[in-house]
């Protein structure tokens, strides 16, 4: 396996010591600590860039509008072509799926190495500066797997939430422990596997876990001291208004529900206590407005996921948009795209926040890409819809229940918009969304809540092979958001049981996202392919940009290592 990177390494260290492992034809294997490092220490002496001012990418999202734009423009249409690798870095820690986003402040990049390990290195060279390792206090339950969607920071302390259910406060300068709290008891299916995200002087986290028959939560901790501040719960108790909401019999959206209302209100006396275990995990970073100091975060699946008997009413808030006052914690409102839902249509992907202009007016908007297979775009102030844009990929069976025998449906419950990032571009005005067609037969049963085991009430089949004759595929869409339309799409014939990790936008007007193990970098405005470099793994995390010392850097984490690009140095 080591041909392609000594083939690679021996290109770096011949003619002209030029930085090879360009994308094509070239290849990368998995890389041995002893070749990460030797690569290292000949890019530290290659790299000598000019002062300039910094770039930096201090959240998840890139800023607290979620955009994951970058407004480095150095790699543009152009020259991309020219893109290299500029240094690597090995986390030295195996993950099935590593979807960390890095996040850089003052020329140092943190990002996490599977789930419990927080990692600091020079953002220009890659050199490691600090290494956090969290044992967890015990074994953690986890639907999806171990992993960390990051960290977060400010300006002395880096942020970590554990797959064993702890918020972790490190010294920005030495990794060393700051405080820890536990956040929930991991042996009742608490998990926490978002990236943080810091306001002013809070740390504001959801749970995982809607797999096992929670009652989801956000939290906000004082950042200072690790103390909570409050608590919303993502189920509402009968003291707060409850959960079963409206009785409702269509969508907000006008689409109508397979629901028998009657049998649904007569068993409500029956199932009273349902919502204590209701899911509801919040488990993707929110979004922030400062000025209506709103956060914006979506909810999760109901529990048991694909039997709504023992669940009646609409199951607030879940498989919705809930918009959050930051000061107190309390709701604002509430934009529930599937109500009731029996399909697994959680709120995968986080949410995006820009201003909607629409003839001389602007509206302050939040958009986000859905499991629906349609991008939703509201009025962030009090949840009006403003449109939904043309369905990205086939839908059939939308909102039907699943029935003991099953119910082909798609998008199934890993169809449409999943947990990959979407990025957008005030630029083009484009959203770039990652959507996948993958049918499914969902079928219900009746199941049992046990503490701490898996609470789905059926079970999804189908969705890697082809029922109903529609083969699966991934789509990478440009929706404009101004009018809804889909600008161009590029289908992608990988395996749907794996996600990409997410997009990233640039002021170069290009677009990076991965397929399989390659990242890639597409024409924002027309969706060709300009690049594409082969990794050392399937690629489920997202890239991200910034510049330091003059020099605009593309970063991205495989299995086992983490990525930088740039332009050969002058």
């Amino acid at each position: 396996m080591a041909g392609g990177i000594l083939a690679s390494l021996a290109g770096v260290f011949g003619v002209g010591l030029v930085l090879g492992l360009l994308v094509e034809p070239g290849q990368v294997d998995r890389l041995s600590r002893f070749q990460a490092r030797l690569l290292q220490s000949r890019v530290g002496q290659l790299a000598r860039p000019a002062r300039a001012a910094p770039i930096s990418w201090p959240s998840y999202g890139a800023d607290l509008s979620s955009t994951r734009y970058s407004p480095a423009g150095q790699v543009d249409r152009t020259n991309v072509q020219s893109l290299q690798v500029a240094w690597i870095h090995p986390t030295d820690e195996r993950t099935d799926r590593q979807r960390t986003t890095p996040i850089v402040l003052d020329g140092v990049l943190y990002y996490t190495a599977g789930a419990t390990t927080a990692i600091a290195v020079d953002a220009a060279s890659g050199r490691e500066r600090w290494r956090h390792r969290h044992t967890p206090v015990q074994q953690p339950r986890s639907c999806c797997l171990m992993s960390s969607r990051g960290v977060a920071a400010d300006t002395g302390q880096v942020y970590m939430a554990t797959i064993d259910a702890r918020l972790i406060a490190l010294d920005r300068a030495t990794g060393a422990r700051r405080w820890e709290r536990a956040v929930a008891n991991p042996d009742s299916g608490y998990a926490l596997t978002m990236a943080p995200l810091v306001v002013g002087d809070l740390v504001v986290v959801g749970v995982s876990g809607g797999e096992f028959g929670i009652r989801g939560f956000v939290d906000a901790y004082d950042a200072r001291t690790g103390e909570r501040r409050w608590r919303f719960w993502t189920i509402p108790s009968p003291d707060e208004g409850g959960w079963w909401g409206g009785w409702v019999t269509t969508t907000p959206d006008g689409d109508r529900l397979d629901r028998d209302i009657a049998r649904e209100r007569t068993d409500s006396a029956r199932y009273a206590e349902s919502w204590r275990t209701g899911g509801g995990g919040a488990w993707m970073t929110p979004s922030y407005d400062s000025t209506l100091r709103t956060l914006y975060i979506g909810i999760g699946n109901p529990a048991p996921m694909y039997n709504g008997r023992t669940r009646p009413g609409d199951n607030l808030y879940t498989a919705a948009i809930v918009a959050l006052d930051v000061d107190r914690g309390t709701r604002k409102w509430h934009y529930q795209i599937s109500p009731h839902d029996e399909a697994d249509r959680d709120m995968a992907a986080p949410i995006v926040l820009f201003d909607w202009r629409r003839g001389d007016s602007t509206v302050p908007a939040l958009a986000q890409a859905n499991k629906t297979g349609w991008v939703y775009v509201l009025d962030r102030r009090t949840g009006r819809r403003l449109l939904r844009s043309e369905a990205l990929i086939p839908q059939h069976n939308m909102f039907v229940r699943p029935a003991g025998e099953g119910k082909l449906m798609y998008p199934g419950p890993d169809g449409g918009h999943q947990s990959g990032a979407p990025a957008y571009s005030p630029r083009t005005g484009l959203l770039y969304a990652l959507m996948r067609h993958a049918p499914a037969v969902v079928q219900s049963r009746e199941d049992t809540f046990r503490l701490g085991y898996p609470y789905e009430g059926g079970r999804k089949v189908g969705q890697e092979g082809r029922p109903g004759g529609k083969d699966p595929w991934n789509t990478m869409a440009a929706v404009d958001l101004r009018s809804g339309k889909v600008r161009w799409q590029r289908r992608e014939l990988v395996p749907v049981a794996h996600a990409a990790g997410g997009v990233l936008a640039t002021a170069g007007d290009l677009v990076f996202y991965a397929v399989h193990d390659e990242l890639r970098a597409l024409d924002a405005e027309t969706g060709r392919t300009l690049w594409r470099f082969r990794c050392d793994g399937r690629l489920y995390a997202p890239a991200i940009s910034y510049a330091v010392g003059g020099r605009q850097f593309i970063a991205v984490a495989s299995r086992t290592t983490l990525f930088a690009f740039a332009l050969p140095s002058r």
